[in-house]
């Protein structure tokens, strides 16, 4: 009901949260439950580095549900390729996470080539998927597409085909998908800071053409930061496993090369297509590195479980700690302790506060017009739309 009231400025990302303790408490109850020992120390890996990564709930804002149950649907492919769990219940586990992953956000499309690992079963998949999965994914899949028609003139917004040509949809974005997508593609790959440097460099549309961005992006610290963090949490983590279990080399198979192959498939695509941390890569990068790990590496001690308890407390200890420092500095950077402030950011954020003003009167006067020299908004068949004033 908060967010509902109050999430018009600022969310407090309670679905968030909720996926967070249960991705976690679920990968928890794998290790449980699981008869491999280096699979035990896959799950734990993953575990303290959601927790580590993924604390702050506010980081990644609506890409956040979508990234996590990449991370589980990655999981189950490992725990049923490798773990003797060829049951009904992980194959429709799959279908289901992954398949409302990609609802959430497009770029979980990327986990299609691990499927290849179902090839063998693909003439029993109908009788193994469960009914009630199908019938909860079609009335998803109506109810979504209806209600952004309803919206936009498209069933699945961003994909262009899926549009009805505005002489049929009067609302139709149709007209609008095209520049949408050019600035999202733009965006992911670091269109913006290439063109500080290079005022007279390409255009957007050359930008995205050919990779021409690949070498430019790949070398910005919005890319090498977060790959470096990520490298070194899970480095960090598995040293940690590494020193209480006793580590050894083990011998390459056609299993886990063929299993790493596809993870290393999933990243390329990701790399290719959406190649930002924030959209997937997280996930992704995260996954193929720990997989790596785990199976080019083995452990000659069994797997405790009273250890993985103990990593959890210390490192929930650390992760409050840091939130508490990052708290204080809030409260002395804003003057107020009052954890419900960000519901009148627009008082705190003077250039916020001058573009709330104006889209207040904007509203009110129910005529539109410009909310800044960027942005306009225009009244159309009952439909508030925000457009570039160029356009």
């Amino acid at each position: 009901m908060f967010n509902f009231l109050n999430g018009g400025d600022k969310n407090l990302y309670l679905s968030s949260y909720v996926f967070y303790i249960l991705v976690v408490l679920t990968l928890y109850d794998y290790i449980k439950k699981s008869s491999s020992n280096n699979i035990k120390i896959f799950f734990s890996v993953l575990i303290l580095f959601i927790i580590i990564k993924f604390n702050r709930l506010q980081e990644f804002g609506n890409d956040y549900q979508s990234m996590l149950l990449i991370l589980l649907t990655l999981s189950l492919f490992l725990k049923y390729f490798f773990d003797n769990d060829k049951n009904k219940k992980i194959i429709n586990k799959i279908i289901f996470f992954s398949f409302f992953a990609f609802m959430f956000r497009i770029y979980a499309i990327f986990i299609l080539p691990m499927f290849i690992i179902f090839l063998k079963e693909r003439w029993a998949l109908l009788t193994i998927i469960n009914k009630k999965i199908i019938v909860i994914i079609l009335i998803t899949l109506i109810s979504t597409s209806l209600t952004s028609l309803a919206n936009s003139g498209c069933f699945f917004i961003p994909i262009e085909k899926t549009c009805i040509d505005k002489s049929k949809v009067s609302w139709s974005y149709q007209n609008y998908i095209k520049n949408l997508n050019l600035h999202l593609k733009s965006f992911n790959t670091s269109y913006g800071e290439y063109k500080k440097e290079n005022k007279d460099g390409l255009t957007k549309e050359n930008w995205i053409t050919n990779f021409n961005w690949f070498k430019y992006h790949i070398s910005t610290e919005r890319f090498l930061k977060p790959l470096a963090k990520t490298l070194t949490i899970i480095l960090s983590i598995f040293i940690i496993f590494a020193f209480k279990y006793r580590l050894k080399v083990e011998k390459s198979n056609f299993k886990k090369i063929s299993f790493l192959s596809l993870t290393f498939l999933t990243l390329l695509l990701w790399l290719l297509i959406t190649p930002l941390f924030r959209a997937g890569g997280f996930s992704y990068v995260s996954f193929f590195i720990i997989s790596l790990l785990i199976l080019t590496f083995g452990f000659k001690k069994n797997f405790e479980l009273k250890n993985l308890r103990f990593l959890l407390l210390i490192f929930m200890v650390i992760i409050n700690l840091i939130n508490v420092n990052r708290l204080y500095k809030e409260v002395k950077k804003y003057q107020t302790s009052n954890p419900f402030f960000f519901t009148k950011w627009y008082k705190l954020n003077p250039a916020y506060y001058l573009h709330y003003i104006d889209l207040l009167e904007i509203l009110n006067s129910g005529k539109g017009g410009n909310v800044s020299n960027i942005w306009k908004i225009i009244k159309k068949n009952n439909y508030w739309v925000i457009l570039r004033n160029n356009d």
